[in-house]
């Protein structure tokens, strides 16, 4: 293995979840599905829109020029560019693929971030969103929608795109599991899901370590006998969506 394969497989390690974090029965969707579309780049620049942490800048080669955009100042985000989803500062045309992860369920406006995404993509690009179809309140008070698979891609249709894949992260078996840790988490540990460093808290959650790891493999051990499949991602947690922006003689 050459020292530039170790690299990247180290930064791929570091991207990823594991079952002693709350929210792995989603996240480990997240990861693999995300990373397995940022394979396929090799050049060009990469537009991530609600950057946050930047968490899958790990997953983008050296070849691809990251850009990461994000609104609001919070603890952890370390975007390149400040800036709104429905107003980008990047011309028309100049990205080659723009990912937007868990983010457009915090907007009032969805379909104003989708029409902008696709304006600044490069005929030919694509464009990666997740949004949740079932998860707790969160960063109240911006959480404003869930969506279906047929609501993403009826978004990503008005504005341009052409739908490459839809599928399900997390079914029945993840469902039912996070639930339960969203509801334990509430009532018992906060409802931040960040492990505290001192103090009692921290304290109960390395007690709660291992249980928490066996819950995550437990009905992750059921979502993938039974969960994912029923019902055709009725019982979805999370949907990934895959577009492309047509090329104009393909019109």
């Amino acid at each position: 293995m050459t020292p530039g394969e170790v690299q990247t497989r180290d930064r791929l390690a570091r991207a990823r979840s594991t079952p002693f974090d709350a929210s792995w029965l989603l996240e480990r969707h997240l990861s693999r599905d995300i990373t397995q579309e940022l394979s396929v780049l090799n050049r060009g620049l990469l537009v991530d829109v609600g950057c946050g942490g930047r968490p899958y800048e790990a997953c983008v080669p050296a070849s691809v020029r990251y850009v990461g955009l994000d609104l609001t100042p919070t603890t952890g985000s370390h975007p390149d560019c400040w800036a709104r989803a429905d107003a980008i500062p990047l011309v028309g045309g100049s990205a080659d693929f723009v990912l937007c992860t868990q983010v457009l369920e915090h907007l009032p406006d969805s379909s104003a971030c989708v029409s902008e995404m696709a304006r600044i993509l490069a005929p030919g690009g694509r464009l990666v969103v997740t949004a949740p179809q079932a998860w707790n309140l969160h960063e109240a008070p911006f959480d404003y929608y869930r969506f279906t698979r047929y609501g993403l891609a009826e978004l990503c249709s008005r504005a341009g795109l052409e739908i490459v894949d839809v599928r399900p992260q997390g079914g029945f078996g993840a469902l039912v599991g996070l639930s339960i840790l969203m509801f334990v988490g509430s009532r018992v540990l906060g409802s931040d899901g960040v492990a505290a460093k001192d103090g009692p808290r921290a304290w109960l959650d390395r007690v709660l370590r291992w249980p928490l790891a066996f819950h995550n493999l437990a009905f992750a051990a059921i979502d993938g006998w039974r969960g994912r499949g029923l019902g055709g991602g009725a019982f979805a947690v999370n949907h990934i969506l895959v577009a492309r922006k047509p090329v104009a003689d393909e019109r």
